[in-house]
């Protein structure tokens, strides 16, 4: 239990000293329990709250304030100041409506008008800020009995109570609390973000903390926290700011985009990402990315895209006032090409960067020449081989328009090509440079593999197979003849004499590099002379 000191000079003609143990202290003229997420509940409708009033010379002659130590300052630049030990200063918390006084900031209300206001100032005779009935009626509760020395209570209430004064014997009968003070603050309790949402669903309007993680005070109200600051009362919260990026990257089934949300609308930001349609203005009801939260920049892949149509887009970014979009883009997506084999099998083909790659592998069984391609079935027969051969996986022809063939080395490099006049097995140097225009090899697997779990097992992580490449998991041959399973890598041969191959895993974003035996039967893709 938290122990609360109070000097209490309320209706009685002496000071009364009280020590009370209890997890919640209610102050209010109906007899009501205080509300279990508050250590103080202060009820009334018909009286405010007085915090102790300082001069600016008293408030600086505080020795040591504790962090969050509330005060409301009577002099120069008059106002609520709460101390912040990261600054090591005061922070004006309210600046009062004035429009004469040396710094003036004007309040609005929920709807933006400038009638209505939440924090309003009554004038210099009444120096005191009261919340306008409309939006800030005093809904903290609680009062108790008459407080008793050392009590121990789960609620402790004081009710039946005109005025309640801590620090004099006259409390302002326009008040049901005055603290009074020339050398001592008010702490309002400190929590921690997750504290703070760890209190109890029926949060009433108008509770204040301190919250020692956003390390500003904060108040409650229709179901949201808000900071305070200065002049401004509760900052009505509005529909966020965000920008949309220009669309980059853009293949036969995929683009990239983005966006940046600029500013929250003083309500954090739940979800943002990018929303595309073959018509203007789209919205989250159409096709749209989810790429996290908050505010700052952000990057979107979008998928599933059809060649050679044009889409709009535009990032959006969504609080609990709704959603903002950003300006719209329109991109069109490129066009397949096609290649056709010596065997006269026909390929989609996309261009990457520089470069333009085959979208499926290698199915033919003849070298460009017109020779057949040794399609070697046996385990051993295979392991025993120094020259060029091929296989469909599991010698099975029915995984050939899906998967292709698999070759081995001797094939893929043999002088006669595999690839017909104008095209090439890919050298090691192409792949490098594939995989540095991709990003490098941490990330350029998930931008090759195909989307999905039609072919990959899961998790396919990252794949979105965004510059139309559409790897898939065509497994291998070992050099003992035996096929590994399918689903997991995709693997591809090099030209070079080195016998490098790339390859591709299920469970990561990663494009690797590897050099091995010749004798392995892996796929081939074809580049561009």
């Amino acid at each position: 239990m938290k122990k609360t000191k109070f000097t209490v000079m309320a209706i009685l003609a002496t000071m009364l000293t009280v020590n009370i143990f209890a997890q919640n202290v209610g102050i209010n003229d109906d007899g009501s329990t205080p509300n279990n997420s508050a250590m103080l509940d202060v009820k009334s409708t018909s009286k405010g709250l007085l915090i102790p009033r300082l001069t600016l010379e008293q408030r600086n002659a505080i020795v040591n304030p504790v962090n969050g130590l509330l005060i409301w300052q009577t002099t120069e630049f008059y106002g609520f100041y709460y101390y912040d030990e990261s600054k090591i200063n005061w922070i004006p918390l309210l600046t009062p409506y004035n429009e004469t006084d040396p710094i003036f900031m004007r309040t609005f209300d929920v709807t933006g008008s400038v009638t209505g206001d939440l924090l309003k100032y009554d004038g210099v005779a009444e120096k005191y800020v009261r919340f306008t009935p409309n939006y800030l009626t005093s809904e903290t509760q609680n009062l108790a009995n008459v407080v008793t020395n050392s009590g121990n209570a789960q609620n402790q209430s004081i009710t039946n109570v005109s005025q309640l004064g801590i620090g004099t014997n006259a409390p302002d009968t326009r008040t049901a609390l005055e603290i009074n003070s020339t050398s001592k603050g008010v702490l309002m309790p400190r929590l921690t973000d997750a504290q703070r949402d760890a209190l109890s669903q029926n949060v009433p309007n108008g509770m204040l903390i301190v919250n020692t993680s956003a390390k500003q005070m904060q108040i409650f109200f229709d179901n949201v926290w808000y900071p305070l600051s200065m002049g401004t009362g509760i900052i009505a919260p509005v529909l966020p700011t965000i920008t949309t990026a220009a669309a980059s990257e853009i293949s036969p089934t995929a683009a990239t985009c983005g966006g940046n949300v600029t500013a929250d609308g003083n309500t954090p930001v739940t979800a943002r990402g990018v929303c595309w349609s073959i018509n203007h203005d789209p919205t989250t009801s159409d096709f749209k990315t989810i790429d996290g939260a908050g505010t700052g920049l952000f990057s979107s892949v979008i998928t599933g895209l059809e060649e050679n149509t044009t889409y709009y887009a535009r990032a959006y970014a969504t609080n609990n006032v709704g959603t903002a979009y950003g300006t719209e883009i329109s991109f069109t997506t490129a066009s397949f090409g096609t290649m056709t084999d010596q065997d006269g099998n026909v390929y989609r083909t996309v261009a990457i960067g520089t470069q333009i790659w085959t979208v499926e592998n290698l199915k033919t069984t003849h070298y460009r020449n017109g020779d057949p391609i040794d399609n070697v079935t046996g385990d051993a027969a295979w392991a025993a081989l120094t020259t060029g051969a091929y296989c469909w996986y599991d010698n099975d022809i029915a995984y050939k328009p899906v998967y292709g063939a698999l070759y081995n080395w001797f094939a893929a490099g043999d002088a006669r090509n595999l690839a017909p006049a104008g095209w090439h097995v890919a050298t090691d140097a192409e792949w490098t440079t594939l995989v540095t225009y991709l990003g490098g090899t941490a990330v350029a697997g998930g931008k090759l593999k195909e989307m999905g779990l039609a072919h990959w097992t899961s998790p396919n992580t990252g794949a979105t197979n965004s510059v139309g490449f559409t790897s898939l998991p065509n497994s291998i041959r070992l050099n003992t003849g035996e096929f590994s399973i399918l689903g997991n890598r995709a693997y591809y041969w090099t030209s070079d004499s080195s016998a490098w191959f790339y390859f591709l895993i299920n469970d990561a974003t990663t494009c690797n590099r590897f050099a091995f035996a010749k004798e392995f039967g892996y796929a081939v893709r074809l580049v561009k002379d």
